[in-house]
């Protein structure tokens, strides 16, 4: 699985010294000038970019599996096409992100196989 070149998530805020820190597992990466609201906001939207990425990914994924090549002018085409942009701006490479994704996917469809054998099983037993 490709690893993801940011700070691994979840993010979290507190104030410190006149500033709005951004930290992930108990190390600052980050921090916002201020500690006045609009700072609080600007370092809370900050602190949910790992998880706003990743259902970025999952949405882009899910579109791209329910979309037709013929819909390729449709809103949702468009959406994929910016969201895909968006991706890649946050990653430098949509492919990686998207592989990601994949291997999640892959993952659970074998955890998922393997409980409906375990299921089946099971049931043949009783």
């Amino acid at each position: 699985m490709s690893k993801a070149k940011h700070t691994p998530g979840p993010w979290s805020t507190a104030r410190n010294r006149g500033n709005t820190g951004i930290h992930a597992n108990a190390y600052q990466i980050g921090s916002v000038i201020g500690q006045d609201a609009q700072a609080q906001a600007d370092a809370a939207l900050i602190a949910v970019a790992p998880e706003l990425l990743s259902l970025l990914v999952e949405a882009a994924s899910m579109i791209r599996a329910n979309i037709h090549p013929i819909q390729s002018g449709t809103s949702a085409a468009g959406l994929l096409e910016d969201i895909d942009a968006t991706i890649t701006k946050a990653t430098g490479d949509l492919a990686a992100a998207m592989r990601m994704r994949e291997d999640k996917a892959s993952e659970a469809a074998a955890f998922l196989y393997t409980a409906h054998r375990i299921k089946a099983a099971v049931r043949a037993v009783h």
